[in-house]
């Protein structure tokens, strides 16, 4: 009992830390489903409601009148999320929606889960998240032991950003970002890369990747599934 309780516990902390590295800290899912298959419905319903009329008064999202910064709203929803965590098992993706910048060092939140096998952020434009940020967070990556699966989208997303990936994963998706041509030679060091989406990524010129380009990628690792938009 000790040790479910100390494990529930530290799930709680985990989650909390992750949430607290982040501007905007209320769109993060930590599994397929919202609420866990072993929380009663009518728990997590009333824990809900509760949530709801204790934080009532720093509700709001992005409204121009919403109280506080970003990381004082919602409160009701962030810790809704933490309440749930004390019922999630093993932890192995975690998607952060439109972060707007970081508060604290994401990549040692995410280390926390050490079973983590899907890393998605997708920031909303703005270079909030710098590249200094999106570097450090890959050189953190790397280490990550069971990471198969990374789905990225910000402005600031560049080469050098993601070149201390190295020998991760098996799949990156870059949703949008400033990559340029010679991107082909970092995913070339992922030895473990068998798909490579960048079809929502444009070149730093801004312009859709050209049929040349796209064919240099391809004979950098022609054993990868290479998907990106073609321009003229």
């Amino acid at each position: 009992m000790v040790t479910l309780l100390w494990g529930m516990g530290q799930r709680w902390v985990d989650v909390a830390a992750v949430q607290d590295a982040l501007e905007r800290d209320w769109e993060i899912s930590f599994a397929e489903e919202d609420r866990p298959p072993i929380l009663p419905e009518f728990v997590d319903r009333a824990v809900a409601g509760y949530l709801a009329r204790k934080y009532a008064s720093v509700s709001g999202y992005d409204a121009p009148d919403a109280p506080g910064p970003a990381h004082t709203r919602n409160r009701d929803v962030v810790y809704h999320e933490r309440f749930r965590s004390l019922f999630r098992g093993r932890i192995e993706q975690i998607r952060i929606y439109y972060p707007t910048g970081l508060r604290g060092d994401l990549g040692a939140a995410l280390a926390r889960f050490p079973g983590l096998q899907i890393v998605a952020i997708h920031e909303n434009g703005g270079n909030m998240v710098t590249e200094l940020q999106w570097t450090r967070l890959c050189e953190r990556l790397r280490h990550f032991p069971e990471l198969a699966e990374i789905e990225f989208a910000s402005d600031s997303l560049t080469d050098a950003a993601i070149a201390p990936l190295l020998g991760h994963p098996q799949k990156i998706t870059i949703g949008y970002g400033h990559l340029t041509p010679e991107c082909a030679k970092i995913f070339a060091t992922m030895p473990r890369l068998a798909t490579l989406d960048l079809s929502g990524a444009m070149r730093a010129t801004g312009s859709e990747w050209t049929p040349s380009e796209i064919k240099g990628l391809q004979a950098a690792f022609p054993s990868v599934d290479v998907r990106a938009p073609q321009g003229d």
